[in-house]
């Protein structure tokens, strides 16, 4: 599989599983990382990093050696010659910029143990390694992951190339009131499951049976301390009122019922930890930096 994800936290396999990679307003160009240069430039951006930064926790290779050879299994992905004649022989062009954008997220992000998670309502192009020329409307075909013959930033989707940014792509959301089951509701509207008609979210002290409600607020049992309570949308709550899990609690910390402070560093834990801390072993200790964990395009 050539494709691979940058994966320490959930918002980053979203980020770089399409490799990442671009959204659709303009920003700066990438670095460019050359067939021939494949496995020098990912050993040297991405491997020697993660052997850098504090990994106490573990990496995702035994060693930057048998990184480094993933490396080169991957050049040989890309670049082996019966692959790139039969690439070139149905016209697609190698994109030295889709590698590049990695190795640019991966210095940016230095030995951070976190990064700003991006926008999850924004659009981001996929970046392919081999493409093509076919353009919005034109049929197209996926000759494997990273490789299609539609251009560069078009997605194949049923056999033609579509645009993943343009609105018209997106099915139409039912409005207030309307039937939902096929297509879904506009935000702030939840598809009641029984009729199938898009209603308002539950507000605040309002009844949750179905378990939504309005953004920001969590469907809770009146008493915190019975689960089989009525369940009424209630806003997270303040250090010392009862919980009965962490999304109730503004501190994010519902340890034993009751919401606390999340724990330093060196203080036991029940999966929360205060910031640029990891729950480990029940024990909240530095979190490792992201790159530690990076699942790199040429991983499986």
């Amino acid at each position: 599989m050539v494709v691979g994800v940058l994966a320490r936290l959930s918002p980053c396999i979203v980020l770089l599983s399409s490799l990442g990679l671009g959204a659709c307003d303009p920003e700066p160009a990438p670095s460019r990382v050359e067939l021939d240069d494949v496995q020098r430039v990912l050993t040297e951006q991405v491997c020697a990093r993660m052997f850098s930064c504090p990994c106490s926790q573990g990496t995702s290779f035994a060693s930057i050696d048998e990184c480094e050879e993933q490396a080169g299994l991957f050049q040989d992905q890309l670049d082996s010659i019966p692959m790139r004649e039969q690439y070139q022989g149905l016209g697609l062009q190698y994109d030295p910029a889709c590698l590049g954008k990695l190795v640019d997220f991966a210095a940016q992000l230095g030995c951070a143990s976190d990064f700003e998670a991006p926008n999850a309502d924004q659009c981001v192009r996929p970046c392919n390694y081999w493409v093509g020329t076919q353009q919005v409307g034109q049929s197209c075909e996926v000759q494997g992951s990273g490789v299609t013959d539609c251009a560069q930033g078009l997605r194949c989707q049923g056999g033609t190339c579509t645009d993943p940014c343009d609105p018209a792509n997106d099915p139409a959301r039912a409005q207030l009131g309307e039937d939902c089951w096929n297509v879904g509701c506009m935000e702030g509207l939840w598809c009641e499951p029984q009729e199938g008609i898009c209603e308002l979210r539950p507000a605040e002290d309002e009844p949750c049976p179905d378990g939504v409600c309005a953004e920001g607020l969590d469907c809770q049992p009146v008493d915190a301390t019975d689960p089989a309570s009525e369940l009424r949308c209630r806003g997270p709550q303040g250090l010392g009122a009862l919980c009965s899990g962490h999304a109730q609690c503004i501190s994010g910390n519902c340890p034993a019922g009751v919401c606390e402070a999340r724990p330093r560093a060196g203080e036991a834990c029940a999966g929360v930890c205060g910031d640029g801390l990891d729950c480990v072993d029940q024990m909240c200790v530095r979190a490792d930096a992201v790159v530690c964990y990076a699942d790199t395009p040429f991983v499986g």
